[in-house]
């Protein structure tokens, strides 16, 4: 190595270069120097192994995270980035499906997928020409032209997204159906894949094998598919098997009988749809119940019964909530003297809460297996210990917490390393029914804080969630919030927090804790930092930011809930739309801010009525939330919005619940004063006279007299005011003898009603 090198020192800082071919490659002083060596002598270093992606790795470590940008699962594009809970999992579970159906047709039709032997697939575009520029001149008058006038225009244009639904849905559909058909094709029609021109080759993309009696020929099929962990094939070469004679090693048969304990029996979801196991929820444990009749039990009763295989069947049966299974076949393996293994153990103390259900009784049985572990000459490893923790978990128990104690200590003297569900198991032991003693937190995070975490243990992934909700709901404080949520941006350390619920119940938790103990403006910055791209906020975090800009008096930042109400699709929730409208109508703010949050709160007016039209169940209107509309385009001196609520309060008002408060009407009676604007007030007074204050013509009068005592209004306005004052007054009378008359016929009906029954009760 060293010949094909000319080395040349430099006692420049410590550093050597290393010429080879005029490329220069630069080593510190942090290389292992053998101490014999004179001080101007380069020793090469050892070579290190490396994996195929630590180039990969490396790039990627030099990059941080772009907030701003979606994930790369969703397209690139303001009108299809899904904003929503449920149009992120839409989107993505439908790329999923589309992976399946693309599998689908695959496998069943491959007489539809001919091979080019082109290599590189060369079309005929290819050799078009493209330099001239298309041809055709833009249709100034087309149906693009047409849209883009009835698309709404809202915040970054991105508005235009939440008010289409259907083609986001559709679009993301398709996409997933596309993946998931190429995926059905590939396995169920194989022999139309014949070329892989892969170099080196990738066996991924070569066609699913078929497998029949005429090319399994010998165990190595059966080999080749337990590396793959295909269940149904596995089973089906290995009758094929038996069915011709050909013997089958007894560690192959183990093998084979591990995959299928781990599975029961059944075929597992492919690895290539993440998108499932993200948004799944895996925190019930497996539904499936332990298959007493399937394959596993017949190659158990054909193979030589060994500690390995009574260790891969107890493994089974209690991984799939089979307890009385998995001690039939302990007893049977202690019966015939044979050790257990580490995994055995493990498995029993996971499912003692079963075996036994009083606390003490528990404890006392996982003692009894630790003993065992003992007499077989067995270490416990840390899916001993965090079973016995989570025996611990499952019902109330005084001595649970210094239990768990000792077993920390133990872990420490066996130099067995905590993992982050051992901490979680810790945090629900101690605060899962009193919150009291949730000052192990403190504890715990001293531990872990600047280190850089991996999966180690299934319960894992819950550590952040649960760390998180103790901080919101027992101790509230901030800085250790800060404290999980920095070490959870460490590194790589955010692949633990779980799948997509796990996700969106930490940073429910973590917006929660800054909405009672943060700032206004940092708790923005947080929340711009994260939405929409990172999380999406559940309605319950919207309204506590709500609340909390209500509470803090900070109302600059109103106008952006109110967009992101309305962009989220959270309009049509009550508790959200009243609060909101409370914040926004309560005062009257700056100009700037009135302004936006005016456009906004009409934005969500005209939604809501759009909708309502639409649907056969309409939007849920309340006098007193139409009251808190109006005041606030009041407030921005927006009389024609102001108008538009008016005039909805007349037309639907045996459908909308109660009434708005009087001082709404007549604030927008003094605004129609100062436009000029009478045939508004009349429809006004009209309306407030006729539904629930009959004295409201009288509180106009004395504001339109005030307001010409104190010169707001010119005199010579005066009789126009009296006039639309007495058409009020002559209307309200009008509608006080309509009343009189259909009484006075109510009444009259009801005597000629009795006087009808008298002679039929004389007659009786």
């Amino acid at each position: 190595m060293a010949a094909c090198r000319r080395i040349s020192c430099f006692a420049k800082k410590s550093q050597t270069f290393l010429f080879k071919h005029s490329v220069y490659y630069c080593t510190t002083t942090s290389v292992q120097v053998k101490p014999e060596t004179a001080p101007n002598e380069i020793v090469i270093p050892y070579r290190i192994e490396r994996g195929p992606t630590d180039v990969l790795k490396a790039l990627a470590s030099t990059l941080s995270k772009d907030y701003t940008a979606p994930l790369y699962k969703y397209e690139d594009d303001p009108y299809f980035i899904p904003s929503s809970n449920i149009t992120k999992r839409s989107f993505a579970l439908s790329k999923e499906s589309g992976r399946k159906a693309a599998r689908y047709f695959l496998e069943n039709y491959p007489e539809l997928f001919k091979c080019n032997k082109s290599v590189p697939h060369i079309k005929e575009r290819f050799f078009a020409r493209t330099d001239k520029g298309p041809e055709d001149k833009w249709d100034c008058k087309g149906m693009a032209e047409e849209l883009f006038k009835e698309m709404e225009q809202g915040r970054s244009g991105l508005w235009c997204f939440g008010f289409q639904v259907h083609a986001k849905r559709s679009f993301a559909l398709s996409k997933e159906s596309g993946r998931k058909a190429a995926r059905y094709f590939l396995e169920n029609y194989p022999e139309l894949f014949k070329c892989n021109k892969s170099v080196p080759h990738i066996k991924a993309f070569d066609p699913p094998i078929v497998y029949t009696e005429e090319n399994v020929t010998s165990a190595e099929s059966l080999r080749d598919c337990i590396m793959d962990c295909h269940v149904d094939n596995s089973i089906l070469v290995y009758n094929i098997l038996k069915t011709k004679g050909i013997a089958v090693s007894e560690d192959l048969k183990q093998d084979l009988l591990e995959l299928l304990c781990f599975y029961n029996c059944k075929q597992p979801v492919s690895d290539e749809y993440y998108e499932e196991r993200f948004f799944a929820r895996t925190d019930k444990g497996p539904e499936d119940k332990w298959d007493c009749k399937g394959m596993a039990e017949e190659l158990f009763k054909e193979m030589e019964q060994g500690s390995q295989a009574y260790g891969a069947m107890i493994s089974g049966a209690a991984k799939f909530r089979d307890a009385d299974r998995a001690l039939s076949l302990f007893a049977e393996m202690k019966d015939k003297g044979l050790p257990g293994t580490v995994e055995v153990y493990n498995s029993l103390i996971s499912i003692s809460s079963l075996i036994q259900e009083a606390p003490q009784l528990r404890f006392d049985y996982v003692q009894q297996l630790l003993g065992n572990m003992t007499s077989d000459g067995l270490q416990p490893n840390l899916y001993t210990m965090n079973a016995i923790l989570e025996s611990f978990v499952q019902g109330r128990w005084r001595k649970s917490m210094p239990y768990s104690l000792s077993v920390l200590a133990e872990m420490r003297r066996l130099k067995i390393e905590p993992s982050v569900g051992t901490y979680y198991l810790l945090l629900m032991i101690f605060c899962s029914n009193d919150f009291s003693n949730a000052t192990v937190l403190y504890d715990i995070m001293n531990q872990l804080g600047g280190k850089e975490l991996e999966i180690r243990h299934p319960t894992d992934v819950y550590f952040f969630n649960t760390a998180m909700e103790v901080c919101l709901k027992s101790l509230r404080d901030k800085e250790l919030g800060y404290c999980i949520h920095n070490l959870l941006e460490f590194k790589n350390n955010c692949k633990l927090l779980g799948n997509s619920f796990s996700e969106s119940q930490y940073f429910k938790f973590f917006f929660k804790l800054l909405c009672q103990t943060e700032e206004m403006d940092k708790l923005m910055d947080i929340y711009e930092k994260y939405v929409p791209n990172s999380y999406t906020p559940e309605p319950s975090v919207t309204l506590a930011i709500i609340e909390a800009i209500h509470f803090s008096g900070n109302y600059k930042h109103l106008p952006k809930m109110c967009s992101d109400v309305l962009f989220f699709e959270q309009t049509e929730r009550e508790n959200i739309l009243t609060a909101l409208m409370d914040a926004a109508g309560c005062m009257k703010h700056d100009d700037k801010t009135q302004e936006d949050l005016v456009n906004m709160v009409w934005n969500i007016f005209e939604k809501l009525n759009q909708r309502s039209e639409r649907r056969r169940l309409p939007f849920d209107w309340s006098g007193v939330l139409l009251g808190n509309f109006l005041k606030t385009f009041m407030n921005g001196n927006s009389l024609e919005k102001s108008w538009a609520v008016i005039k909805k309060l007349k037309d639907e008002e045996y459908s909308i619940m109660g009434y708005p408060e009087n001082k709404h009407l007549l604030k927008f009676c003094e605004l129609c004063l100062k436009n000029e604007d009478y045939n508004k007030l009349l429809y006004c007074m009209k309306y407030a006279v006729n539904s629930s204050y009959p004295d409201f013509k009288v509180d106009v009068e004395k504001l339109a007299s005030e307001m010409f005592e104190q010169e707001k209004l010119p005199m010579k306005q005066r009789p126009l005011v009296n006039a639309v004052l007495q058409s009020a007054s002559n209307a309200s009378e009008e509608s006080d003898s309509d009343s009189d008359t259909s009484s006075s016929e109510s009444s009259s009906d009801e005597s000629s009603s009795d006087e009808e029954k008298e002679p039929e009760k004389k007659d009786s």
